[in-house]
Parts: structure tokens; C-alpha cells; sequence
């Protein structure tokens, strides 16, 4: 049974026997739990803190941001478990040890990521994010939550391209057959699973645009996320397109050939043979259309429509929330 690499918190996961979306919830649980802990032991922001104007005194904007931070990096270790858990078997790691390579430096790349995200956010305020003296138990958590949110994130990322890459290898050796696309579509349809756990990061993040300091970091992660949902969507179908296209071109060959043959027969059959060698002629270029028709990339237009929808997941989020703020406000007055 595959398993997460051992630095991470998807290790925890059973993942050969109970449903890792259950320990996901219970994981949210329990960080929610911890955080509140914290808050009721060490409290909130003091008078005297250099920022106690900007505060509403009780941390609870600070306490919601961090339950969806606990939110989040829940989603990314049981999306990790789920991923290891759909890795197709018997499958040989990537050459040249770069599977084991691969899960340390996602994860260190992630990491620099989110503790540089402080440095995006846009402020009339002078706020040094990396002054610990100016920490209290809410921020701590978030500075903590986040630098777990890029390295557990990094490693849900490397485990998707694992995946994609053994299933993109798996393709160049099972049995196939050009004309067989539901088969084929299966490969693109894991690809579409790949792409939806990495948008809906974003998805999870669009709370936080109801705040303008947010907007141009999260228009950095949401470029980022494009670019690996589309590996994620690609990468495992890149061997069978090798494999369409090289079978689409052995057999328009062939049809080319059929179809001098039966041009020369045409041409030099008498008028009682023409209808037939005109019929056969007609046949070998209606099946060379359709040949040609045949998509080079294991894709139908649903896997494509699909994509586009996952990509629009954080902005009809984002308006969701956007509208619910509304109404509130004007609830409240």
C-alpha cells in the first residue's frame, strides 16, 4: 500500500482502510479546537500593542481567519491521502530518484511561498509580519498555519505530479485500441481529477477578497494554480498522445496506400466495375476523414467544458461571498 512521505501530515491518514475525508474533518476538529484553546489561555491583542486600534477587541475577525486556514490545510492533507490513494499501481517511480527528490523540494518551494505571502499584502499600516514581538496567539497561529499550508501544500502538489507522471507511463504500456475513446478518456478523466484538487485552493481562499489587502495575492496564487492544474490535466495523457498520434499516422499510411491502389484499379476498370471501385474509393476517403478526425489528445469537449468550469469554481465563490456580505451589511445597517 503506497503511503505519504513520512514528514507529512497525510501520513496520519489510514488510508488503506478508512475513508481519509473522515480524518480531514476530524483533523479540522481538532486544529479549530487547539486555536480556540490558545485564544481563551494566552488571549487576544493587548491595549497597549501598537495595532490594538485596528483590533475589535476580542480577535474574532482573527479567530474566523484562522478556522479557515484550519479549514484549508485540512483539505490539502486528505486531498494528499485521496491522491495517494488513486496512484495507479505497479507503477515504478520516476527515473533517476526524482520521485524521492521531488516531495522535499515541492514542499521547501511551497514553504518559501507562503512565508514570503505577508510581503504581497497591500497596507497603509507599517506592519513587519517577521517581528515576533508584535505576534500575538491569533497571529502566531496564522504564521504557523500558513508555513504548514506551503509545505503540506507542496507535497500535495509533488504527489499529483507523481501520479500524473505514473499514469502518463502506465498509458504507454497498457493495451490500446485508437478507436476505444472511452477507455481512452479514462486517462484524461484523472487528469480532470488532478486539476480540480489543485483549483479548488484557490476556492477555499476567496473569503479573504473580501479584504483589498488580499487581491494581489491572491491573483499570484491563483496563477500558480492554473499553471499546475494544467500539468495536473496534462501530463497524464502526454504518453497517450504520443501513442494516438503514432497510430493515427501508421494507419493513414496504410489508408493511403489502399486508396492509390484503388484509384489505379478505378482508373483502369471497365465500365461494369467502375460503380464498385468508385464505392470502395469513396469508403477509403470517408474512412481517412474520420481517422484524421480522431483528436490527437485523449480529450472530449465535456473533459475541456469541465476544466473551464473548475477554473471559475473561486470566482463564483468569491461572488457568493461577495453577495452574502452584501445582504449582511445590510441587515446590520
Amino acid at each position: 500500500m503506497e503511503k505519504a512521505p513520512r514528514y507529512s501530515l497525510a501520513r496520519l491518514m489510514p488510508i488503506g482502510t478508512a475513508k481519509p475525508v473522515n480524518m480531514g474533518i476530524a483533523l479540522f476538529a481538532l486544529l479549530t479546537a487547539i486555536m480556540l484553546a490558545g485564544a481563551a489561555v494566552f488571549g487576544g491583542i493587548t491595549e497597549d500593542h501598537p495595532f490594538a486600534h485596528l483590533s475589535d477587541g476580542n480577535d474574532s475577525s482573527e479567530l474566523l481567519i484562522g478556522t479557515l486556514l484550519n479549514l484549508i490545510l485540512a483539505f490539502m492533507i486528505t486531498a494528499h491521502a485521496l491522491i495517494v490513494k488513486r496512484r495507479p499501481p505497479h507503477t515504478p517511480d520516476m527515473p533517476g530518484g526524482i520521485t524521492n527528490r521531488l516531495y522535499p523540494t515541492m514542499a521547501i518551494f511551497g514553504l518559501v511561498l507562503t512565508l514570503g505571502a505577508p510581503l504581497l499584502e497591500v497596507s497603509d499600516t507599517t506592519w513587519n509580519p517577521y517581528d515576533l514581538s508584535l505576534w500575538w496567539w491569533a497571529v502566531g497561529w496564522h504564521r504557523i498555519l500558513t508555513g504548514l499550508l506551503g509545505w503540506e501544500g507542496g507535497m500535495m502538489v509533488a504527489a499529483m505530479l507523481i501520479n500524473a507522471d505514473r499514469l502518463n507511463r502506465s498509458a504507454q504500456s497498457q493495451p490500446f485500441n485508437l478507436f476505444d475513446r472511452d477507455t481512452v478518456a479514462q486517462t484524461a478523466k484523472q487528469g480532470l481529477f488532478n486539476a480540480l484538487i489543485v483549483v479548488l485552493i484557490p476556492a477555499l481562499l476567496t473569503p479573504f477578497l473580501v479584504d483589498p489587502r488580499y487581491w494581489i495575492l491572491f491573483s499570484a496564487v491563483m496563477g500558480i494554480v492554473v499553471i499546475f492544474s494544467l500539468i495536473g490535466l496534462l501530463l497524464p495523457s502526454l504518453g497517450l498522445r504520443k501513442r494516438i498520434v503514432a497510430a493515427k499516422t501508421r494507419e493513414l499510411e496504410h489508408i493511403r496506400a489502399q486508396i492509390i491502389t484503388a484509384k489505379a484499379s478505378l482508373d483502369q476498370s471497365g465500365e461494369g466495375a467502375q460503380i464498385d471501385n468508385l464505392a470502395t474509393l469513396n469508403s477509403l476517403l470517408d474512412y481517412q476523414a474520420h481517422i484524421r478526425a480522431i483528436p490527437d489528445w485523449p480529450f472530449d469537449r465535456s473533459i475541456l467544458t469541465r476544466y473551464g468550469i473548475y477554473l471559475l469554481i473561486p470566482l463564483v465563490t468569491w461572488t457568493g461571498g461577495a453577495i452574502v456580505e452584501n445582504i449582511i451589511d445590510g441587515f446590520l445597517g
